[in-house]
């Protein structure tokens, strides 16, 4: 989604899509709860797995520019960021990071070199918006600042 409409729009669309397809549907008397946001769905479903399968084709048979994609568990099921899970008939919450998420460590010098670069010039716009009056170079004093935190040992 690269525009900064679309999730407005994403919503506009499945919410036309539940209220024609849905909560009308035979399968919504097994539908506890629906929750959707933008285009992630979280339900609690009361019916049994073949019921949920046949749910869930009947969803993609409604439209072709749109599929739903379906993980079930009776136990924990990962929603967005969060794990959802089944505990003495309550649902409890966790955080929920995926296999491939990694704690990425940036470098001693955490800043591209090409960030510095185009914040060291700067041009200045006169107060009549003709055009530049001066060109200001300035150096950004990340230098001076690792040289003191190697000197305090950081």
């Amino acid at each position: 989604m690269g525009s900064n409409v679309a999730p407005t729009y994403a919503n506009i669309y499945m919410r036309n899509f539940e209220e024609q397809f849905v909560y009308v549907s035979p399968h919504s008397r097994y539908l506890l709860e629906w929750w959707r946001y933008i285009d992630d769905i979280f339900i609690i479903w009361t019916g049994n797995l073949t019921d949920l399968l046949s749910f869930q084709g009947y969803l993609n048979s409604r439209l072709s520019d749109i599929s739903f994609t379906l993980t079930h568990s009776s136990q924990s099921v990962s929603f967005l960021d969060v794990l959802v899970t089944v505990e003495n008939g309550h649902l409890t919450t966790d955080l929920f990071t995926k296999d491939t998420d990694r704690n990425t460590i940036l470098r001693q010098r955490g800043y591209p070199d090409e960030l510095l670069e185009r914040q060291r010039r700067r041009v200045t716009i006169g107060r009549d918006g003709q055009g530049p009056i001066r060109t200001q170079s300035r150096r950004i004093a990340f230098e001076d600042n690792k040289s003191q935190r190697q000197t305090r040992g950081g």
